[in-house]
């Protein structure tokens, strides 16, 4: 009787009990093949968290193990594990995306490898978990193969719909995504003013200062030119404090968060008070020589949560960008409201001060 009764139940059971073979073309062009949706994955960079925020409610539950854990700042790291108790169980299998660890890879059983940047196609860890048995998934290009602005974003989102079977909502966030993208680019097709513009990563650092290259668009993107552009082939490199006097920039955008505490740099993110970011913008845009620029003088000196970037949140560094670049064309763009608006797409709505201005 017992037996009759299981028989019945496997003729009821749901198709999707056999699912077919996945087969994708990653963001490095390589066709990557699976046997059906991932269920255990591995992280090549824990910050990618974020971005399978958008495509599962509990994002860490197939999360085997992830490389760079201290990526993630502390108070997004403990939001994770307050809303998450998995991610108690996620294993370390790196110091970062180029310091992987087969051995701990392998461990870890997952049935997926999410590379992303950090991580080239021809690491040797890539072949010895491939012999294993586990497929590797670029879901952002290998560094010097970054795409249009937005484009990257929407491609990850996409091949990781594709690889766990969620792909309409995959693309309700990228239907989203791409109108405002499209706004932006739509207003600057014929706008010959590029401001100058300074990004400084990190900023207060005391190794001042680190700026993104030409491999990395954001400001060119938003209308600006980025003072950056003459580090050529690669993301980010110093510029010296005597190089940016020179050449005083219109706009100067600092990357912050709680890791610049030490040092007594810009302060935002999640948990982040509007006190305490507001005093810390106060710190950087008094520094000696900084207070000698055009754009602190005029008020045009901006700070953007730094781990925005990077990831699909960084639609709103973009309008940010745009908004304090050429002000009068995006008078009309909020930036706190679209984040306010991502908020119902991922399930790790983010709460705090992510960006900073001097009337604000």
């Amino acid at each position: 009787m017992h037996r009759l009764l299981l028989v019945l139940a496997l003729l009821v059971l749901p198709p999707v009990a056999c699912a077919a073979p996945i087969s994708l073309v990653d963001a490095a062009g390589r066709t990557v093949e699976l046997a059906g949706p991932a269920r255990r994955v591995v992280l090549a960079d824990a910050l990618d968290i974020l971005t399978l925020s958008f495509l599962l409610d509990d994002p860490l539950a197939p999360v085997a193990g992830w490389a760079g854990a201290d990526r993630l700042d502390e108070n997004l790291a403990a939001r994770l594990h307050q809303g998450f108790p998995s991610a108690a169980a996620v294993k370390s299998v790196g110091l970062s995306a180029s310091e992987l660890s087969a051995e701990a890879i392998i461990a870890a059983a997952p049935d997926l490898l999410i590379a992303g940047g950090g991580t080239t196609p021809t690491d040797p860890v890539l072949a010895r978990i491939a012999e294993a048995g586990i497929a590797t998934l670029f879901i952002y290009p290998p560094p010097g193969r970054m795409g249009e602005q937005g484009a990257d974003v929407e491609r990850a989102i996409s091949l990781l719909g594709a690889a766990f079977g969620t792909g309409e909502r995959a693309e309700r966030f990228i239907t989203f995504h791409r109108a405002r993208i499209d706004r932006i680019r739509d207003r600057l097709r014929t706008v010959a003013d590029r401001p100058s513009v300074l990004v400084e990563a990190h900023a207060g650092s005391q190794d001042c200062c680190w700026s993104p290259g030409a491999e990395t668009d954001y400001v060119e993107f938003a209308g600006g030119r980025n003072l950056g552009a003459g580090l050529s082939g690669i993301e980010a490199g110093r510029l010296s404090l005597e190089y940016i006097i020179a050449a005083d920039p219109d706009v100067v955008i600092g990357t912050g968060g709680i890791h610049m505490r030490p040092e007594g740099g810009l302060v935002l993110g999640a948990g982040v008070s509007a006190g305490e970011a507001a005093q810390s913008f106060a710190r950087i845009r008094a520094r000696p020589g900084f207070d000698t620029l055009t754009a602190v003088r005029t008020g045009r000196v901006y700070g953007i949560w730094h781990q925005l970037l990077g990831t699909p949140f960084d639609l709103v560094a973009l309008e940010a960008m745009a908004r304090w670049i050429h002000p009068a064309l995006f008078a009309d763009l909020d930036p706190s409201a679209t984040l306010r608006a991502i908020d119902g797409f991922t399930a790790l709505p983010l709460s705090g001060t992510f960006l900073i201005e001097p009337a604000s």
